[in-house]
């Protein structure tokens, strides 16, 4: 069984993929930042269509009916990947613990349900490019890192990339569409009225 992810995007937004989970070209970055990922990337680094904007903030929701804490992080000692928290639950495959990075925000409950915050997608930790003063939002995006019986595995092993929870504040106006989103809802509504 495979999960929708565990964002929840505003109607007209999608997830996007920016590094994939075992990429290692930016290996060199990392040891020159003081980490050592001898599998290269160990996550899977998602933003939302419409930029750093419409990224940051983004909720984060509990996958799955019923999961536990697992353990938590503030900024401190783990700088590089900011603040984050684990959560696991049991399927088939054994015990899964899903880890969210570079959070905002995080809340923190014994026991979550589905759809429950457990945080806000931020820029906290290292992140490129760096947040600035005068860009707030700059490299905000989601780290997904999934791991079955204590083993590190692709995020894909566990949720499908096809399916995440639309927000209950959709507007469902078009102008909350990202300009590429509209443009192709035009294109398959043309071409319907042929």
């Amino acid at each position: 069984m495979k999960y929708p992810l565990p964002i929840e995007i505003v109607k007209g937004r999608f997830p996007i993929i920016t590094q994939e989970f075992g990429n290692k070209s930016n290996n060199a970055w990392y040891l020159a930042n003081g980490i050592n990922s001898p599998i290269g990337h160990n996550g899977t680094d998602i933003v939302i269509s419409g930029g750093a904007i419409a990224t940051y903030g983004t909720r984060l929701v509990c996958p799955v009916q019923k999961a536990l804490l697992n353990k938590v992080w503030l900024t401190e000692p783990l700088a590089t990947k900011g603040n984050g928290v684990r959560v696991q639950w049991n399927d088939e495959r054994g015990v899964v613990k899903m880890t969210v990075w570079h959070c905002s925000e995080t809340f923190y409950k014994e026991e979550y349900e589905e759809r429950d915050t457990i945080g806000f997608v931020g820029n906290s930790g290292l992140v490129r490019p760096a947040p600035t003063y005068m860009a707030v939002h700059n490299g905000a995006h989601l780290h997904l890192m999934t791991a079955v019986n204590d083993v590190l595995c692709d995020p894909r092993e566990i949720f499908d990339f096809n399916k995440w929870y639309i927000s209950d504040k959709d507007t469902g106006i078009v102008k909350d569409l990202p300009p590429f989103q509209y443009f192709i809802n035009k294109v398959v509504e043309a071409l319907k009225n042929m």
